[in-house]
């Protein structure tokens, strides 16, 4: 049946119709609970507006569920297009009205050339966020704001819908967005919870016994590693097991995901990627943990994976807790708190400027009051902040007017750390560039925001060399000195005999290419930036350094064992001093006393790179 023919069925779309949210233009808040239909009646109402003019932005926060609504919806006409980071499918946006599904990062991707694109932004008629609770994250929370407020200064007759099922009452957010709420209170299937207190010496055990004989269950896991390790364990018991996570290519999530849909994987061991919106046939959800590194999963979190089970019939959620997470089990029942808010006014100034919304720190300022910040900083400290961007080089101010570097508008236009980009690339700029480097440039800039994705381990072994003498031997002028630096350490990947996997080389291609593209600035804009990378490994005289290079290699030892990329993103957040004739890293639990290559954290005796070795290796390149 088409998915446009069952308006009728649809009891949100019944309250969207009486209420005359999309008639009226009423920016609008919609609470419904997960598998009440809300996406699919929002849609709905969309394709009855759909006329030869107006445009409307679906945003959702996951790749793979922007697919499956592309995929659900595209046979009903042909107004409908998929933007993502490389990929589009159906209409173009520059063909006129219609409806186009993306990811927040995209959006903002495009919001940095609205000038370009005011054709566009001016027939914007609506602007949907699903799953609008995310703007409390505060990995994505900057994101999704920045796409409410930037569209909202834009083309302020836009019309804001904001939709999720685990909302409070929402009096500062429906303030923010001058919008009025509008609640449906009924879920449309049975969700049966139990919480199970377990032995953390035979989780798995009871894991085991829990998942035997069923279909259609979805395991919760926090972290990449411990999923894929569960998923081993209950294959290895006999259970129909396979593991889903941010680590693996688009093709083959998409691909465990039809095969669960099929009914032939009868357990899928998932990290909160799955926690968003994409519709999958579920029974059974377990948390296996709420408990992770740096706390505890918050409750709406924990509302929206047991939400998964029974969309539309009936559903089972164990939620496996120790003592030391009963603390969350206490919330669970109460009601909603209104979301929070991220502060971040040193990302609001580098996005303001880079998207030409404001020019002059009075004008920024101005614009920054009207951010969902809980604790506006005073204009003393904001004023310094900029003060410290000209300084650095991310902005330039002449006469008072400010504009963002060519480095600053690549890396925002990206949904990258714009701080971190500068960083490393004045590491790019100094006495090494390593594979190490980009390794630590692409997978901790912004990971999740930004669809960059490494696998999950690499071999450190493999990603040291001393200094090439390419910067010398080459005729370049400054401007573009360092491009050919950059890519020989890809060549390099490409070329090593213990080269890392390939879907961590086109990852870091990526963030070279960036990188690269932020360095020339508008000399890598005239062509295509794959065109310009084949031109450049076609020099001879570079194919000849890049082999010279390969036979380059660290003294660490041949049986280091791997490191994990979410055990280096904790690293980042630790601190480390020398001392008696070590290392002493602070930040996490507890101080830990690190050499070289040892640690006393349980980590390493069992055998893993620990986030305080690669603290150490970060305080200090040279270690290798």
């Amino acid at each position: 049946m088409d998915a446009a023919d069952t308006l009728h069925k649809n009891p949100v779309s019944e309250l969207l119709s009486e209420y005359a949210v999309f008639e009226t233009r009423v920016n609008t808040i919609l609470s419904a609970p997960t598998g009440s239909g809300k996406t699919h009646a929002i849609m709905q109402k969309l394709f009855s507006l759909l006329d030869d003019n107006s445009v409307h932005i679906f945003l959702v926060p996951l790749r793979s569920l922007a697919l499956e609504l592309f995929e659900n919806w595209h046979h009903t006409s042909g107004n409908i297009g998929l933007l993502l980071g490389g990929f589009k499918a159906g209409k173009a946006i520059s063909d006129g009205g219609g409806i186009f599904i993306m990811t927040p990062e995209k959006y903002l991707s495009m919001l940095a050339t609205w000038q370009k694109k005011y054709r566009i932004f001016s027939r914007l008629r609506t602007l949907v966020v699903d799953e609008i609770h995310l703007i409390e994250s505060e990995i994505r929370g900057n994101a999704v704001e920045k796409c409410i407020l930037f569209t909202r200064l834009i083309n302020p007759f836009c019309q804001i819908i904001a939709a999720s099922g685990t909302l409070g009452k929402e009096r500062k957010l429906a303030h923010w967005l001058d919008a009025v709420r509008l609640d449906y209170p009924h879920r449309s299937s049975n969700l049966h919870i139990e919480l199970r207190k377990v032995d953390f010496s035979t989780r798995q055990q009871t894991l085991l016994k829990d998942v035997s004989g069923e279909e259609g269950v979805l395991v919760f896991v926090h972290s990449r590693l411990r999923c894929e390790e569960i998923s081993n364990y209950l294959s290895e018991n006999g259970i129909n097991s396979a593991f889903h996570h941010a680590g693996l290519n688009s093709a083959l999530r998409s691909e465990t995901e039809a095969n669960f849909r099929a009914g032939t994987i009868d357990v899928l061991c998932c990290t909160p990627t799955l926690e968003s919106g994409l519709n999958l046939p579920v029974k059974l959800v377990i948390l296996y943990d709420i408990s992770f590194f740096g706390g505890q999963i918050n409750y709406r979190s924990l509302h929206q994976r047991l939400g998964r089970a029974g969309r539309g019939s009936e559903g089972r959620g164990y939620v496996y807790f120790t003592n030391s997470a009963r603390k969350i089990l206490l919330d669970f029942y109460k009601p909603f708190d209104d979301l929070g808010a991220v502060s971040d006014p040193g990302s609001f100034v580098t996005d303001a400027v880079s998207f030409a919304l404001a020019d002059t720190s009075d004008r920024l300022y101005r614009l920054y009051l009207q951010t969902r910040d809980p604790d506006p900083v005073d204009r003393d400290i904001f004023d310094s902040i900029i003060d410290s961007y000209v300084s650095a080089g991310i902005l330039h101010r002449e006469n008072a007017i400010l504009r963002a570097s060519g480095l600053c508008f690549h890396a925002t236009k990206a949904s990258l750390d714009v701080r971190k980009v500068f960083e490393y690339a004045d590491r790019l700029a100094g006495q090494a560039i390593t594979q190490y480097d980009l390794l630590i440039f692409a997978g901790t800039l912004a990971e999740k925001s930004s669809g960059v994705q490494l696998e999950n381990e690499v071999d450190l072994k493999d990603l040291r060399f001393p200094r090439a003498p390419i910067f010398e031997s080459l005729a370049l002028n400054e401007k573009v000195r360092l491009i050919p630096g950059i890519r020989v350490c890809v060549e390099l990947l490409f070329s090593s005999e213990n080269a890392i996997d390939q879907q961590a080389i086109k990852i870091l291609k990526t963030a070279t290419y960036l990188l690269a593209s932020a360095l020339t600035k508008k000399d890598a804009e005239k062509e295509d930036l794959n065109k310009l990378a084949s031109a450049f490994f076609s020099n001879p005289e570079l194919s000849k350094q890049s082999t010279e290079m390969i036979a380059v290699f660290p003294d660490l030892p041949p049986d280091f064992p791997p490191c994990h990329i979410s055990r280096l993103e904790r690293s980042l957040d630790l601190r480390v001093s020398s001392e008696n004739g070590g290392f002493i890293v602070r930040g996490g639990m507890q101080e830990h006393f690190v050499t070289k290559n040892s640690c006393d954290c349980p980590d390493f005796e069992n055998g893993y790179i620990c986030k305080h070795i690669l603290a150490v290796h970060l305080f200090n390149p040279r270690l290798g």
